[in-house]
């Protein structure tokens, strides 16, 4: 579970470090300046659309301002040669990378079957099924 107040904490904080006000972030969020003091109070829960806008304004990830892993948390690589180095991203970023990844596979995914059931439906004589059929596979790398 979220901690509503530190996550306001961890805002408050990296609009403080940009030297943003909070009517920049209003706007940017396209909420009232009390939204933007009820948020950084803890008293708000902030949408999960309006902290990956922030992540992108204070360039920090949206992992950090939800759940506070910064670069100095970041995981030691097991088989390194250089003792201390570490991962270029977190767990949690790494997590989500995935997902997103996932999800865009989905996508074409669903395209791709949506374009045979076309191909299947149109495909009335072979010499056009063949040509279709070829350039479908060609598109898919088959």
């Amino acid at each position: 579970m979220k901690n509503i107040a530190e996550i306001g904490k961890r805002v408050k904080n990296q609009r403080k470090k940009g030297k943003f006000t909070q009517q920049d972030i209003a706007e940017l969020l396209e909420v009232s300046v009390r939204t933007i003091a009820n948020y950084e109070k803890g008293d708000t829960d902030i949408p999960s659309t309006k902290l990956k806008l922030l992540s992108k304004q204070f360039n920090v990830s949206y992992i950090y301002l939800v759940d506070g892993i910064s670069p100095k948390d970041r995981i030691e690589e097991p088989n390194n040669s250089e003792p201390g180095e570490s991962f270029p991203i977190t767990i949690g970023e790494l997590i989500e990378l995935y997902k997103n990844e996932i999800n865009r596979l989905k996508e074409e995914l669903k395209k791709l079957n949506n374009e045979i059931r076309q191909f299947k439906k149109e495909c009335g004589d072979k010499e056009g099924c063949l040509i279709k059929n070829i350039k479908i596979k060609n598109e898919v790398g088959v």
